[in-house]
């Protein structure tokens, strides 16, 4: 989903289910194929995402939807280091 905090900027989140892993490549499609509506149907110019740091595959499914690395958040949630990716237009 697709949480807007204030207009033109937007934070994505995800709940998946094990139907993710038994059919990896059709999701990351389907994903991939409705960032850019939605950013065009929410009038977004900004969707940031936030990625644990120990979770090596989720940084690297989000940098190949065309997320970039923004940066670490040390203590973010629970103690833990995530890291801030965003799509920016323009």
């Amino acid at each position: 989903g697709v949480t807007v905090f204030w207009r033109g900027m937007g934070e994505v989140w995800m709940i998946t289910s094990p139907l993710v892993w038994k059919h990896p490549k059709t999701f990351h499609r389907l994903v991939k194929e409705n960032i850019s509506g939605i950013m065009n149907n929410l009038k977004l110019e900004r969707l940031q995402a936030v990625v644990d740091k120990e979770c090596k595959y989720a940084e690297k499914w989000i940098e190949r939807l065309g997320f970039r690395r923004e940066g670490e958040m040390e203590k973010y949630i629970d103690g833990r280091t995530y890291i801030r990716y965003a799509i920016v237009r323009g």
